[in-house]
C-alpha cells in the first residue's frame, strides 16, 4: 500500500493553524501584561491625573478641610402652616405669605447657589423653590422679599391647589 498524499485543503488548514498559534505568541507582549505596571508607574499616572490626591490630604476636599466644606450647606425643615422653622443649620428666618407661599431669609446672598426643596414626610403635594431678586434665573418675589437673600417656596396639594406643606430646603455652593 502506497502512502496517500494529503489533500490541499488539509495543507491549508495546517498552515492556518501554525499561523494562528504563532500570532498568539507574538501578541503576548510582556509590556502589555499587568506585571509590567509597577507601583512607580501607577504613582506617576495618579500624580499626573490628580496631583493633589494623596493619603496625607485625604480629609480635604479641593484643599478645603471637611469641616469647612460641610458649613457651606445651609438647610431648614419648615412648617409654613404654623409659621415655624422646625429645624435648621442656623441664621435662617421664615416669612409666610398667602397660602401656598413662604419666603426664607438666608441672611446672605444665595442667588447663584443651588437650591433643593422637597416635600417632607407626612405631606403630600408638589413644591418648587427659587431665588428671589436679580440673580440669573431668579423669580420676581413679593417686593418686601425681592432680594438675593431670599428664596420663594411655592406649595400645592395633590389636587394642585395652593397649600401650606411641611418641606425641607437646602442651599449649597
Amino acid at each position: 500500500m502506497k502512502g496517500s498524499r494529503p489533500q490541499p485543503a488539509l495543507i491549508v488548514a495546517m498552515l492556518a493553524l501554525v499561523a494562528a498559534l504563532a500570532g498568539t505568541a507574538v501578541a503576548a507582549d510582556p509590556v502589555a501584561t499587568t506585571s509590567a505596571i509597577n507601583k512607580k508607574k501607577v504613582k506617576k499616572i495618579i500624580n499626573k491625573q490628580a496631583p493633589k490626591l494623596s493619603v496625607k490630604n485625604a480629609d480635604r476636599l479641593g484643599d478645603i478641610p471637611a469641616a469647612e466644606y460641610q458649613s457651606r450647606i445651609r438647610w431648614a425643615l419648615v412648617s409654613p402652616a404654623g409659621g415655624t422653622i422646625l429645624a435648621q443649620s442656623g441664621g435662617i428666618t421664615l416669612e409666610t405669605g398667602i397660602t401656598g407661599f413662604s419666603y426664607l431669609n438666608w441672611g446672605e446672598d444665595i442667588g447663584s447657589r443651588a437650591i433643593q426643596v422637597s416635600v417632607a414626610e407626612g405631606s403630600a403635594g408638589f413644591i418648587s423653590g427659587q431665588p428671589c431678586g436679580a440673580a440669573p434665573g431668579a423669580g420676581v418675589c413679593t417686593p418686601a422679599f425681592n432680594d438675593a437673600n431670599h428664596t420663594q417656596v411655592k406649595m400645592f396639594n395633590s389636587g394642585a391647589a395652593p397649600a401650606n406643606l411641611t418641606y425641607f430646603i437646602s442651599v449649597t455652593e
